[in-house]
């Protein structure tokens, strides 16, 4: 019963940081209640904060935790406008799930289902053991990240945002604790219904309960947190942020975007291909705005993240595995179109493989064909389409690449690669409905 109380209050202290860096840094000291973009900021900032220690041999141990903890909390006890607009976000908050008592009931019970399913075990797939969870304990004992912890397991290119918060949930109990770490996953699961409901606000009742209905109930989501073999691994973290970064780019808050796209890249080397992409196409949005400094910071906050990315990669020498393989002795080898070919084909099954995703593929096509002139009349759902479109065709190139064989390779990945944007997607599909209805 103690590590379950200081399993919550490092939760807490995610979203509690997140606030304070978003209220003074971001939001012009505007506060609603967003705990998922809470989360994702507090996470954001501890991951950057450890990266930096390590990279100046600066351990961190648990004193350091609550000494963060502590500084963070001071904001609320001299600032009265910060305390006073959180406790009228929350208010606002309550007073409106308490007009919907029959939904927020039936919430409830599906996430003490999926408490009970998740906390039934602990996590055991070879991923989990051997890379991800296998690093938190090294940089929990270490209190930093190291050249021999971070080649722990192969790959060593693999970015840290998960195990580093993983670690960190560490701090707080006094020990590592496998079992614990689900606590993470769990709460990312809620998170991104939460973000998901907050974005499509403004649709009709039964049109949104529809769109939450799909998300809830998709089979491979639920997977990622509640079987032993899926629950440690980072994956479910890089839905999380492509959720924040996609929700945020529909909604024009193009700041917000780079910065979750931008730590995407932290947690998932798949999300360069999507960070890169929105780089490139900033100068594009931004034709025709008044205010073009949004535009600029977002540039130049998601370039200094990716320089960042690139510097950290260079100082513990972690290369690239794909950078590293010889391009003409895999065009040699391999027929590039026939192989591309095959990928296109596996991308077939496993969108109408409703074991995995339920209605949810179906659902995004569906939407794409009879709403696509929609999505090319509004320049950022065009936007966001363009760079899903992107991220599969990188897929493809990374299956293409992979030293294993290319059919292991797809078969192992694509769902998990799928999940990354598969949230998401479905996030601006309800978009397209959004921008129709509010006409």
């Amino acid at each position: 019963m103690k590590d379950l109380f200081w399993v919550v209050l490092a939760v807490f202290s995610f979203i509690q940081l997140g606030l304070v860096a978003d209220y003074y840094l971001i939001a012009k000291r505007k506060v609603g209640f967003k705990p998922a973009v809470y989360f994702g900021l507090g996470v954001g900032v501890i991951t950057i904060l450890n990266m930096f220690a390590s990279m100046v041999s600066i351990p961190l141990d648990n004193y350091a935790a609550f000494a963060v903890f502590f500084a963070v909390c001071l904001p609320f006890v001299f600032d009265r406008r910060l305390a006073k607009d959180c406790f009228s976000a929350v208010a606002d908050w309550v007073a409106a799930i308490g007009k919907n008592r029959l939904l927020t009931g039936a919430f409830l019970a599906f996430v003490a289902v999926i408490v009970i399913y998740t906390f039934g075990h602990v996590p055991w797939g070879d991923d989990a053991y051997e890379r991800w969870l296998a690093k938190a304990g090294a940089f929990y004992l270490d209190g930093r990240m190291t050249s021999y912890s971070l080649y722990l397991s192969e790959p060593a290119d693999d970015p840290n945002l998960w195990p580093i918060t993983v670690s960190w949930l560490y701090r707080f109990i006094g020990e590592p604790g496998e079992f614990w770490s689900q606590t993470l996953q769990v709460a990312v699961f809620v998170l991104i219904i939460f973000e998901f409901a907050r974005r499509v606000t403004i649709l009709k009742s039964g049109i949104k309960l529809f769109w939450l209905i799909i998300l809830a109930l998709t089979p491979m989501l639920w997977n990622y947190v509640v079987l032993p073999e899926y629950s440690g691994n980072a994956d479910l973290f890089l839905s999380f942020y492509f959720i924040l970064a996609f929700g945020a780019l529909v909604s024009g808050e193009i700041i917000y975007a780079a910065l979750f796209f931008g730590l995407a890249v932290l947690t998932k080397n798949d999300a360069i291909p999507a960070l890169a992409t929105l780089f490139v196409l900033i100068p594009l949005l931004a034709l025709n705005q008044k205010d073009r400094k949004p535009f600029l910071a977002a540039a130049a906050l998601g370039l200094a993240i990716f320089i960042f990315n690139i510097i950290w990669k260079m100082h513990f020498d972690l290369g690239n595995r794909f950078l590293q393989r010889d391009i003409g002795e895999v065009l040699a080898q391999r027929p590039f179109f026939a192989y591309q070919k095959y990928a296109l084909m596996a991308y077939r099954e496993e969108f109408r493989n409703v074991a995995h995703w339920g209605a949810g593929w179906l659902v995004i096509f569906f939407v794409f064909v009879t709403k696509f002139g929609t999505i090319l009349k509004n320049r950022l759902i065009f936007t966001a389409f363009l760079i899903f479109g992107v991220q599969l065709v990188a897929y493809m190139a990374v299956w293409y690449l992979a030293v294993p064989d290319h059919a292991t390779e797809i078969a192992t990945n694509i769902h998990r690669l799928l999940l990354g944007i598969y949230p998401a997607m479905l996030l601006v599909c309800a978009f397209v409905f959004l921008k129709k209805t509010s006409k």
